[in-house]
């Protein structure tokens, strides 16, 4: 029988931008979306969400002392729910540490850490993300009967 793996989450600091950046570059570099990565946009978020703790977060995933990955997490109300919904933003773990059980040790440990009043999780991957994909759909993640639009400026 296998053995469930030790997973620690914890805030990421500021002064660890440098360290979330490399993690969010790899992921951008193995998972493309619609956008480019910079450092600047992942310290940006960083910061704001250091500074505005009750829409997000952003975390790191760890086995013993090693970073393994990270997680943005932001929370908005939804009328149609009934309540707050988590938006997992990113989610990114180093290819070391894939299939040994961390992913689905994340989600079992979200509902721990998840706010108050929250009645959902919500998440998106790419279309070739077919690993991700998998591991949502064990979980119990299912497609929204709506399309997901989305308007940049």
């Amino acid at each position: 029988m296998a053995t469930k793996p030790v997973l620690k989450i914890r805030p990421v600091r500021i002064d660890e931008a440098e360290i979330l950046n490399t993690l969010m570059a790899a992921l951008y570099q193995e998972d493309p979306g619609h956008t480019t990565f910079s450092p600047e946009k992942g310290t940006r978020t960083l910061s704001f969400l250091l500074n505005n703790s009750d829409m997000g977060r952003v975390l790191f995933l760890m086995s013993n002392r090693t970073i393994i990955g990270y997680v943005i997490l932001v929370s908005y109300w939804s009328n149609e729910f009934g309540g707050l919904l988590l938006f997992i933003d990113e989610l990114f773990i180093k290819p070391d540490y894939r299939q040994q059980g961390y992913g689905t040790q994340f989600f079992t440990d979200l509902s721990r850490i998840q706010p108050a009043g929250c009645v959902g999780w919500y998440l998106e991957h790419t279309a070739q993300n077919s690993r991700a994909a998998n591991l949502y759909d064990r979980l119990g993640f299912k497609p929204h009967q709506n399309t997901v639009l989305i308007k940049i400026f």
